[in-house]
């Protein structure tokens, strides 16, 4: 799969949905976090999105040129040097949106993160900015 159109800052990787990723999503869940480069947590997907991951696939395969941006892959990193079971028990990155801010995309997202007791309940809330995302794409 190309990743030619996957931005990455130390912390954020932004991955535009694919016919590819969507159609493992679907098809055979099991692969589908090797693929995306990431590990999925035991519920995945959401409820919320369930209904939605096959309309996200026809839109692509109505216009595979078209990059989905809009329902992107968001991938957090972890840095706390927890193991990964101490991570997933006590890290967690929700409820992140981010918008197109001119020539920079903004993100803000809800975190249990270094210091809270499980991976829900948040202790800070981050805030950032990908400076010139034109030039990482």
């Amino acid at each position: 799969m190309s990743r030619s159109f996957t931005i990455r800052t130390p912390r954020l990787t932004l991955v535009p949905r694919t016919i590819e990723l969507a159609e493992t999503e679907l098809q055979r869940p099991e692969a589908f976090p090797k693929l995306l480069g990431a590990i999925a947590p035991g519920n995945w997907p959401p409820e919320l999105l369930i209904d939605a991951r096959p309309q996200f696939l026809e839109a692509l395969r109505g216009n595979p040129t078209l990059l989905r941006w809009f329902d992107c892959y968001i991938l957090l990193r972890d840095e706390s040097g927890l193991e990964q079971a101490e991570s997933l028990r006590l890290t967690g990155f929700q409820y992140t949106d981010w918008q197109f801010d001119g020539d920079d995309i903004i993100y803000m997202v809800r975190c249990a993160y270094d210091g809270s007791h499980n991976f829900h309940d948040a202790n800070r809330m981050v805030f950032a900015k990908i400076e010139g995302f034109r030039a990482l794409v």
